[in-house]
C-alpha cells in the first residue's frame, strides 16, 4: 500500500489554494492541511494552521502541529505597488515556508505556481503565444526571484521543485477579493440593485482585447499531477487553444455570474454549483497542441 501523502497548501484560503485543497482532499492517498494568516474553519477533512509566512517561528510551530508534509504547494500572495518590495516579500514567504517544512524531514516536492507577470503582462504588451522558454524582462520580478531561489535550494536535496505557470486564475471562493469572478459579480450585483443593464464599463480597446483565464477547478488536478514522480524542476504552463474575446457572449459562464450576483456566499447549494460552472466562455479548454502542459 502506497504511503499517504501529506500536502500543505500555503494560501489555502485563496482562489488557487482553496480549489487545490478541496481537490486533493477528495482523492485517495492524500491528507491535506492549509496554512494562512487568517483563521479558517476546517471542512471536508482539511486541517488548517494559522501562521504568518513572514514569521519563521510561527510557521515552524504550525508544521510541528500538522506533521511532516511530503508535498508543499505555494499559493500565497500579497500585493505591493513597488516591484522590488513585492519580490522581496514573496521570496521571504517562500523561503520561510520551504525551509520550515524541509527541516521536518520527509519532503518530496515543492510545487510553485507562477503567472503571466513572468512575461511582463503588468508592464505592457508582450509576445503571444507566450512559451516557457521566452526570455525574461528586466528585473525585479517576484516570479524570477522565487523560481531562482527554489531551484538553487533544491540542489543536492531529496526534494524537487515543480513550477507551473497558468494565466489569470478565477474560481469560486468566499472571502478572497483577488478574483476576476468576484469583481464581475460585484459589478453585476450593483447593476442589478440599480436596475440598469449589465454593460461593459471599459474602453473599446479593452472590449476587443483577447484574454484567457484558467478555472481554479481545472488547475487543481494539474497541480496534483505536478506532484507525481518524474524529474521535476521544469517550468510548465497551462495553455488555452482559443483565447476568449473579452467582449464575447459570456452566456456559457452566465450561471456563475448570476449565482455570484445572487449572494452565492449565503447559499451552500449555489456555492457548490458555482464551483462546477465554467469561469468564462471557453477558458480552461484543451492544451495547445505541441505545448509542454500539464
Amino acid at each position: 500500500m502506497a504511503q499517504e501523502r501529506l500536502a500543505l497548501v500555503a494560501g489555502g484560503g485563496g482562489v488557487i489554494g482553496h480549489a487545490l485543497a478541496q481537490h486533493l482532499a477528495s482523492r485517495d492517498g492524500w491528507s491535506v492541511a492549509t496554512l494562512s494568516r487568517r483563521k479558517s474553519a476546517t471542512e471536508g477533512g482539511i486541517r488548517h494552521a494559522q501562521a504568518d509566512l513572514m514569521d519563521a517561528g510561527s510557521v515552524a510551530r504550525a508544521v510541528a502541529a500538522i506533521g511532516k508534509p511530503t508535498h508543499l504547494f505555494f499559493a500565497a500572495y500579497q500585493d505591493r505597488s513597488d516591484a522590488a518590495e513585492f519580490a522581496d516579500l514573496h521570496l521571504t514567504m517562500l523561503r520561510t515556508f520551504v525551509q520550515a517544512e524541509a527541516a521536518a524531514g520527509g519532503l518530496d516536492r515543492v510545487i510553485l505556481y507562477e503567472g503571466a507577470k513572468y512575461y511582463g503582462v503588468h508592464l505592457g504588451p508582450f509576445k503571444t503565444p507566450a512559451v516557457e522558454d521566452d526570455p525574461r524582462h528586466l528585473p525585479p520580478n517576484f516570479h524570477y526571484a522565487m523560481e531562482d531561489w527554489v531551484r538553487a535550494e533544491a540542489a543536492g536535496k531529496d526534494w524537487v521543485p515543480v513550477i507551473l505557470r497558468p494565466d489569470v486564475v478565477c474560481g469560486s471562493v468566499v472571502g478572497d477579493g483577488f478574483n476576476i469572478v468576484m469583481l464581475i459579480a460585484v459589478y453585476a450585483a450593483i447593476s442589478k440593485a440599480l436596475g440598469v443593464p449589465l454593460r461593459y464599463p471599459g474602453t473599446p480597446e479593452a472590449y476587443r482585447a483577447l484574454v484567457q483565464v484558467t478555472d481554479a477547478s481545472h488547475l487543481a488536478p494539474r497541480l496534483r499531477m505536478g506532484s507525481r514522480g518524474g524529474a521535476g524542476g521544469r517550468s510548465l504552463q497551462r495553455h488555452q487553444r482559443r483565447p476568449l474575446p473579452l467582449g464575447a457572449d459570456l452566456s456559457s459562464g452566465g450561471r456563475l455570474l448570476r449565482h455570484a450576483a445572487g449572494a452565492v456566499a449565503d447559499d451552500p447549494d449555489r456555492r457548490n454549483h458555482a464551483r462546477q460552472s465554467p469561469c468564462m466562455g471557453r477558458a480552461g479548454e484543451a492544451a495547445r497542441p505541441g505545448a509542454d502542459a500539464l
